[in-house]
């Protein structure tokens, strides 16, 4: 392994424990600045009690492939753009999780919990490492083809 290398695995690694432990965390809460004498509908909202249940198959998923897709790759540019779709992916996916539904979002009656900024977190921590690593790329290869 050269050792470039090794701060990408770490980088990686904890990344994939990050969405694995905020998959699971609660997603949702009770947002604590109702009104006392607001009624809070007892149904079961997904999200307020193990992450984001049905839908953790989706976030695995994704980072399932750009792991492959990463494994996969000879090139440099390549994994960035897969860890850049990565992370951009996961971001995605918690915003439309908060914005589509009713009653949830920050000013809702239901709002994010530990789980949701945990997921979100990493999704932007993986963007920005693609979009830095793609950036690092694309300049080293055009001061290489200037130099050449």
């Amino acid at each position: 392994m050269p050792p470039e290398a090794l701060p990408d695995r770490l980088l990686y690694s904890v990344c994939v424990a990050a969405v694995a432990v905020g998959v699971y965390a609660p997603w949702l809460t009770v947002n604590p600045a109702l009104p006392a004498d607001t009624a809070v509908p007892a149904s079961s909202v997904t999200g307020t009690t193990a992450g984001v249940e049905v839908f953790d198959v989706v976030v695995f998923g994704v980072v399932g492939l750009g792991l492959f897709l990463r494994w996969l790759s000879t090139r440099k540019p390549a994994e960035a753009a897969v860890t850049l779709s990565t992370g951009i992916g996961i971001a995605g996916f918690c915003l439309l999780y908060l914005t589509t539904a009713p009653r949830i979002g920050f000013t809702g009656t239901f709002v994010p919990a530990a789980g949701w900024y945990l997921t979100m977190s990493t999704g932007l921590l993986l963007t920005l490492a693609g979009g830095t690593e793609l950036l690092s790329a694309d300049i080293t290869h055009r001061v290489n083809s200037v130099t050449n």
